[in-house]
């Protein structure tokens, strides 16, 4: 009966925990007195992006230059090449990301750049402290499931089936968090100052061509959505015109067949 109590009480105090760990800061808010040791300076955890764009008189040269400079450990997220302009993200590590930033605002023409940083620490070290709690819990579950009543193990999987649930999750952001704060998000936008001038004649031809398809695309869309549009005045007045045709063509004949009675 003592260990039934027991575990009834474990829960109680279970769930009153989730009802407090969601009343939490996150984000950038500002945290209270006891957070603040906890997110000093040295243990901060801050997600930094760089926004920036470079020209260059032509943008495949300008490309591989880039990707050139990538560590092994780095990688491209998303890349976009036209013949004006284009977009390259990359990820890089945190701890190089100002001597990479520095390096390319040395060596090329960068019409603007952007770094900003969004702080994360509350937020992580609340999902933190709560792991803690959840597998103190968990522990002391499994310890009392041994010697429980079936009704009280019935209570107990469905306690720790949630707390595995709400770990699961809490592990999951604090890993992707941990993944966005060691590798940092570089957006580069690529503008070609000369893009015709610089091409060869064949890239010209095939430039030309290219527009011409896309004219004659365009064209052919415009067309058949003239049609489509014109469609519902075709259909509602079209019996409408062809009823007036079929009478004057009836009322002229009338008239040819008097005539030649006369």
């Amino acid at each position: 009966m003592k260990k039934r109590f027991l575990v009834m009480i474990l829960l109680a105090l279970a769930f009153l925990m989730t009802g407090c760990a969601q009343e939490g800061y996150i984000g950038d808010e500002t945290p209270s007195n006891g957070q603040t040791e906890m997110t000093t300076t040295s243990t901060r955890k801050i997600i930094y992006t760089v926004d920036m764009g470079i020209k260059a008189k032509k943008l495949v040269p300008l490309y591989d230059d880039l990707i050139s400079r990538l560590n092994e450990d780095e990688w491209i997220e998303s890349d976009q090449l036209g013949y004006e302009s284009g977009e390259l993200v990359l990820r890089i590590k945190t701890t190089r990301l100002a001597a990479f930033t520095d390096q390319l605002r040395d060596d090329f023409e960068v019409t603007h750049f952007r770094r900003t940083s969004r702080d994360v620490s509350i937020q992580y070290y609340d999902n933190a402290t709560r792991i803690e709690s959840l597998e103190a819990e968990q522990a002391r579950l499994i310890t009392l499931y041994a010697e429980a009543n079936l009704y009280d193990q019935i209570e107990i999987n469905k306690r720790l089936s949630q707390i595995e649930t709400e770990l699961r999750n809490l592990n999951n952001e604090n890993n992707q968090t941990d993944q966005w704060i060691e590798y940092s998000v570089v957006r580069i936008r690529l503008n070609a100052s000369a893009p015709y001038d610089t091409l060869t004649f064949p890239e010209k031809i095939r430039q030309a061509f290219d527009q011409g398809i896309d004219a004659f695309t365009g064209l052919i869309e415009f067309i058949i959505l003239a049609l489509i549009t014109l469609l519902p005045f075709v259909l509602g007045f079209g019996p409408i015109v062809v009823g007036i045709i079929f009478l004057n063509r009836r009322s002229y004949q009338k008239r040819m067949k008097k005539r030649e009675t006369k």
